[in-house]
């Protein structure tokens, strides 16, 4: 074995390293180390060893968990408090006495490592099988190696020999019993063993030269009491992780803006207050107040209030929440900011940073000056006395603080009432039962809502980034991720928002970035790498000269988010093409030097450490307050104007997002400037006096709907960019000069010269437009009619009057409709928030202007259906190919992401996954298959979105170009996704898809178990060769020609026979598997006047009814007694003089192994609800048998019938299993593949 023994500090997730720990914590972990080494010191052998470490290890920060002996195991730390959970650690306790069992670091190849390792595998192939085995541990208690599981899995259950010499003498296949025969031969073959193997290893009893206990210091407590803690052994979420929501706060923050979540149909929806709960105070009931009190929504024209709801008092709430998000908006960047140069400036006197005070900002007059009088405007420029009182707040940029459209109609936060009390969290007066963090006596006098709030904001920690430090007070962590999860919920307001977890962006920008990233460098140096370790060599066999070059080329790659919500991907993207940028080596400097520090991304946010001694970098400054100057180091500022440089530069020209939403695109935007917030640095220029300033991301971060355009991808614009004012080159440098433009007059010239390159870009497509030539034609027309009425030279008209004004009519009508279409294009509703794809981003444009595309699109486009998409229908089935029956937005965003993507470009998106097997979405799969070079599917990540009732997968691909060449080689992975890890379950060829019916993508199976599916085919015949299959009746149905008071009132459904036509009927709740329960209390009237009735024949003698609802297996029973069977079950009648029984074929379709066989076939691996339809109902195979064959199977269903009727409940499970075995025999499945087909 090779041996790679890492220090606490390497073992701990980066991201929780930069969690600070509160000085509580390490006085505990120091007593209870204190209290654990006399003990250790006293214990005579392994047995005296053990309270004392469970002692420890509760003291130490994990007391929840139950920590004992089982069986021979020494100690077992379960993930709960309760015996029956499942084993979380596993531990292997030496005593200091036996030095020769112990492992040591230089040598794990003892005695205690394999007896670790027999009962791991012991454990592995029990029926516990360690599902949430974290670590493994083996210790003297002074000394400790910690293995992860993934690591145990990986070395050592993945070794082949050692997995069979184990399997061997469990089952008594060996000379010896004796666990040191085991022992040995575990010895011998861990010394062939080659595979690296990584572990922690510290003591906690360090020496002195002399031998003499010394402590651990400060950074050793901090290390090892996160070691000791459930977000490290047992994986827990942490309070800094990305994808834990701090609900306290958020309901807080709801409370103070006027909102409350409540739950709607299964999704949770943000909406105001009930009005038993609102608060004058509050920031929406402060706004409506302001803007009914002066009538201001008559300042909106009607076309931009309807965007706001449909009723004015709609209107009215979503213009106040447009408001009250943009004002929150700024405070919590302003927070983070506050917190970011309070901690620049430790561990000197930080107190001066500090400007959203409470007692200095008392009116909402007072905090709009610090918006416009202070944020708004470059230091030179500001005004007293508001320049004095805020000397220590940068200016950063312009955009955030000026007042947007919306303010400028209606109203600015100076517009509110101040002196309104808002009453605490959790007082009487609010009638909410959450306690406000402030945890004042709530009978007290309430502040007015702005103090309220400013205090709020100060218990919480925004300054906990980047640092390894003790933190002294109390205060729970509010860092960029967390709000990036809080502004996803607000922003979601009335349509309910569903927040993509870290896990998975991180996944989907790595796994898609990477590899767009190798093909970006192919296609622009003609190489072959096909990874980022064969990109990174050949860029390394070019040379140092050469980075800069290599750095430059890099930055060209465009990303893009269609429907960009928040900006999570886009956030997630630029973390993830920064760590791609560190791995290649092309992470420089000013002066082109590469930087020797290492960006990784841990949970979601980018981590920087030093290559040396992997510390995590901190950004210091020192301000002498007496001097008024600043200091800070070289090396500091060297790497921040690095970081802050490149995440810049990738934010202006590599990462685009658009979205329909104009609040969703704020916060994105204020998001990607939180993230260059992080690391913005003083610059020398200045003197230290100034941070760098942050960039204009109006341009690329854009409102709009990308789905809708008046203009094609592919409209000619090469006389446009032949005009010299107007070239490509001119437009991209006006883009550049727009990005880092100061002041509103800058940006004003700026937007004007693109708004009129955007004009003329319009008029010269216009000139093309095949409607516009339409017009020009029935212009003609009409005056061709009009000039056919009047006389010749001799006096004689072409044609009568009458003739002539009909002629004239046609023609003028058809110019009026063309007329018509063209300015509905242009100024209707449909194309108001229409997005030109065509032109509005210059950078992926051709160098002759035509449109190139994106080298990577990714997202979570939204799920919609139904009526919300019935303005926009016409033109979704008009201009996209995968338009079909009921539309569905996320196709059409998956055909336009593809569209937008340039030949060879990534794809990755987040999907429902009921595409792959649905009948009406056969035009999808068959773009995707066409267009698509699938690189891997992971098919089913259950309840990814908690409040959504959606299975959902990931499809990640490539854009196949023209020079495309397909092969059967090229295989689809079929990948599994959790929180912890990802791994390939199989592959499957993408080419198998088009020999399916209906172009079904089953994925769930690989090609050994086509080999079965086929097999099982080909040995039966569709279930409807042998039964009449049919839907029991359907009773209602507008379509049939029934009163909808009927309907409504179900009349021809009772619970007692009315007259002699109600008989009685049963449905999916009375049926389960091989039994029938009818509760005597369901009648029909039964007739012709039901919407659907059905054959008599299928009510009458022995039958098979089936849910269409499956569990584990199909859900089916046999039925005799004339009972009527309604919708919600299907119906299988055999058919006369047949050979088969209904009792044979119940077993056939009830066994484990056609229930299988259906879901690998069909793919229905849903969590929610699967069900089989009727068609897929009818060819179930059932395999062809002999008198003598079906016997034994009709015995044992009918012992399973009879043992149901006694007792639904009782247990036939051997039974069924015999059922299983036969079943299995007549489809000619071997052992091993029914064991494939079980598993």
């Amino acid at each position: 074995m090779k041996l790679s023994a890492q220090q606490p500090s390497q073992a701990l997730d980066l991201a929780y390293r930069r969690q600070k720990t509160n000085r509580a914590t390490l006085t505990a972990f120091e007593a209870a180390r204190q209290a654990l080494l006399p003990e250790l010191d006293a214990a005579k052998d392994e047995a005296d060893m053990v309270q004392p470490i469970i002692r420890f290890l509760r003291a130490a920060g994990l007391p929840g968990y139950y920590l004992n002996s089982h069986g021979k195991r020494d100690l077992v730390m379960r993930t709960g408090p309760d015996a029956a959970d499942p084993f979380g650690v596993l531990f292997e306790l030496k005593h200091r006495k036996n030095p020769g069992e112990m492992v040591r670091p230089d040598n794990l190849n003892r005695k205690a490592l394999h007896e670790l390792l027999l009962y791991y595998f012991q454990e592995r192939t029990s029926e516990q099988q360690l599902p949430e085995l974290r670590q493994l541990i083996i210790t003297t208690g002074y000394e400790w190696f910690i293995f992860d599981a993934h690591e145990f899995h990986r070395v050592f259950w993945k070794y082949t020999e050692l997995r069979q010499w184990f399997q061997k003498y469990k089952q008594g296949q060996t000379t010896s019993g004796d666990t040191s025969f085991f022992y040995q031969h575990a010895r011998e073959l861990l010394d062939k063993l080659e595979t690296e193997v990584r572990f922690t290893y510290f003591t906690l009893d360090p020496r002195d030269d002399a031998g003499q206990r010394r402590g651990l210091g400060e950074r050793g407590l901090l290390w090892l009491s996160k070691v000791f803690s459930p977000p490290h052994l047992l994986k827990e979420p942490f309070a800094q992780d990305a994808n834990t929501l701090n609900r306290a706060f958020y309901e807080e923050l709801l409370y103070l803006m006027g909102l409350e979540e409540i739950k709607d149909k299964g999704r949770k929806l943000i909406q105001r207050c009930a009005p038993e709960r609102r608060q004058r105070g509050s920031l929406l009931e402060n706004t409506l107040t302001q803007l009914r009190a002066e009538d201001m929504l008559r300042n909106l024209p009607p076309e931009e209030l309807s965007t706001y709801g449909d009723t004015p008092p709609q209107q009215a709430e979503g213009i106040a929440l447009a408001l009250c998000l943009t004002w929150v908006s700024r405070l919590l960047f302003l927070k983070l900011l506050e917190g970011q140069l309070r901690r620049y400036h430790q561990p000197g006197n930080a107190q001066p940073f500090r400007f959203l005070d409470p007692q200095q900002l008392k009116e909402y007059d007072l905090l709009n000056r610090l918006f416009y009088r202070i944020l708004n405007r470059p230091t030179p420029e500001r005004e007293q006395p508001e320049a004095d009182l805020y000397p220590h707040v940068p200016y950063l940029n312009s955009s955030l603080f000026e007042p947007s459209a919306l303010e400028r109609i209606t109203l600015r936060i100076s517009g509110l009432d101040d002196m309104i009390p808002l009453p605490l969290l959790g007082s009487r007066a609010t009638g909410k039962t959450h306690r406000s963090v402030l945890r004042q006596d709530a009978t007290g006098a309430a502040p007015t809502a702005l103090t309220y709030l400013l205090r709020f904001l100060d218990a919480y920690d925004f300054a906990s980034e980047g640092a390894e430090e003790v933190q002294d007070d109390e205060r729970p962590l509010i860092s960029a991720a967390v709000l990036g999860l809080i502004f996803e919920k607000i922003n979601g307001y009335r349509d309910g928002s569903f927040y993509t977890p870290g896990f998975i962006t991180m996944y989907m920008c790595r796994h898609t970035l990477r590899r767009a990233v190798v093909r970006h460098f192919n296609e622009r140096y003609g190489w072959a790498t096909e990874t980022l370790d064969e990109l990174h060599e050949q860029l390394a066999d070019a040379g140092p000269k050469r980075r800069p070059e290599f750095s430059q080329a890099y930055n060209e790659l465009r990303v893009l988010d269609p429907a960009v919500g928040s900006g999570h991907f886009l956030v997630s993207a630029l973390n993830e093409l920064l760590a791609i940028k560190s791995e290649l080596g092309l992470l420089l400097d000013e002066e082109g030097k590469r930087l020797r520090y290492r960006l990784a991304v841990a949970r979601d946010e980018l981590v920087v450490t030093a290559d040396e001694d992997a510390s995590l970098f901190e950004y210091r400054a020192h301000y002498d307050e007496a001097t008024r100057t600043r200091r800070v180091g070289p090396e500091h500022t060297r790497l921040q104007s690095a970081l802050f440089r490149e995440k810049r530069h990738l934010i202006e020209h590599c990462l685009y997002g658009v979205d329909l939403n104009p609040n969703s695109v704020r916060i994105c935007r204020l998001r990607l400037w939180i993230e260059l917030l992080k690391h913005a640095y003083y610059t020398p220029a200045s003197h230290y006096q100034e941070l760098e300033t942050l960039p204009n991301l109006e341009l690329n971060i854009r409102s709009g709907n990308s789905l809708i355009s008046r203009y094609p991808l592919g409209a000619d614009l090469t006389a446009v960019f032949r005009n010299k004012d107007f070239s490509l080159a001119a437009y991209r440098r006006a883009v550049g000069e727009f990005f880092s433009a100061r002041g509103r007059e800058q940006k004003q010239v700026l937007e004007d010269f693109l708004q009129r390159l955007k004009d003329q870009f319009r008029t010269d497509i216009q000139r093309h437009d095949p409607l516009l030539k339409k017009i020009t034609r029935a212009k003609e027309d009409l005056l061709r009619a009009e000039l056919d009425q009047k006389p010749d030279l001799f006096g004689k008209a072409r044609l009568t009057a009458e003739d002539a004004w009909a002629k004239q009519t046609t023609a003028r009508l058809n110019l009026e409709k063309l007329e018509q279409e063209r300015q509905q294009r242009e100024q209707g509703a449909l194309f108001r928030d229409a997005f030109e794809w065509r032109f509005e981003f210059p950078e992926v444009l051709n160098p002759d202007g035509s449109f190139r595309g994106f080298d990577a699109v990714l997202g979570n486009p939204p799920y919609l259906t139904g009526t919300a998409l019935k303005m926009y229908e016409t033109y979704f089935r008009e201009n996209y190919k995968t338009a079909q029956y009921q539309l569905d937005l996320y196709v059409l965003f998956i055909e336009q992401a593809i569209n937008l993507l340039f030949d060879g470009g990534s794809l990755s998106m987040i999907i429902p996954n009921s595409w792959l097997k649905n009948s009406s979405m056969n035009k999808l799969r068959m773009f995707i298959d066409d267009k698509l070079e699938i690189d891997s599917i992971a098919p089913n990540i259950s309840q990814v979105f908690k409040e959504a009732s959606v299975d959902t997968l990931i499809i990640s691909g490539f854009k196949k170009g023209k020079q495309f060449i397909e092969s059967s080689i090229n295989k689809i992975q079929i990948i599994s996704i959790d929180e912890s890890a990802q791994h390939i379950r199989h592959e499957v060829s993408q080419t198998r898809f088009r020999e399916n019916e209906n172009y079904l993508f089953d994925v769930e199976s690989d090609e050994r178990i086509n080999v079965v599916l086929n097999k099982m085919r080909n040995n039966g015949r569709p279930l409807d060769f042998y039964c009449d299959i049919s839907f029991g009746f359907r009773a209602y149905d507008a379509y049939a020609g029934q009163a909808a008071e009927t309907i409504s009132n179900k009349e021809y459904h009772s619970d007692f026979a009315k007259d002699k036509t109600f008989v009685p009927y049963i449905h999916s709740k009375h049926i389960g598997s091989f039994y029938h329960n009818w509760n005597g209390q369901t009648f029909i009237s039964y007739g012709n006047w039901l919407a659907a009735p059905r054959e008599e024949k299928y009510y009458q003698g022995k039958r098979i009814v089936m849910r269409e609802i499956i569990g584990n297996t199909f859900v089916a029973t046999l039925l005799q007694e004339d009972l009527k069977v309604d919708r919600t079950l299907y119906i299988a009648k055999p058919k006369e003089f047949i050979h088969l029984t209904a009792e044979y074929i119940l077993g056939i379709v009830s066994s484990n192994i056609l229930t299988k066989y259906f879901r690998y076939a069909n793919n229905e691996f849903d969590a929610l609800f699967p069900k089989i339809r009727l068609k897929e109902f009818r060819n179930l195979p059932i395999p062809a048998a002999t008198a003598e064959q079906q016997a034994p199977i009709v015995a044992l269903v009918e012992q399973v019938l009879a043992a149901k009727a006694a007792a639904p409940t009782a247990d036939t499970q051997a039974l069924e299993q015999q059922i299983d075995t036969l079943v299995a025999r007549l489809y000619g499945l071997t052992p091993e593949e029914q064991a494939l087909l079980s598993a």
